[in-house]
């Protein structure tokens, strides 16, 4: 039941990372050329707001992998 609970730990760590991954591919690369108040600039903000919600997921899901990997549950 152990090396079963570190795979999914691993897995859960692995799917964090590939959320991380995405929010970098989410952040707007012209944002800070373009003039403020632009169309460039709306699209941007709302770039930065999903990235940084993808973002928190994937902290939170490579902390939680780490956390089942580091601390399989213990029967009693």
């Amino acid at each position: 039941m152990g090396v079963g609970f570190r795979v999914l730990g691993a897995f859960i760590v692995a799917c964090g990372l590939a959320l991380c991954y995405g929010a970098v591919a989410l952040w707007p690369s012209g944002m800070l050329e373009s003039p403020p108040g632009s169309s460039v600039m709306a699209g941007g903000v709302l770039h930065i707001a999903l990235a940084g919600v993808a973002a928190l997921f994937g902290v939170g899901n490579v902390v939680a992998g780490l956390v089942v990997v580091l601390f399989p549950p213990t029967r009693e």
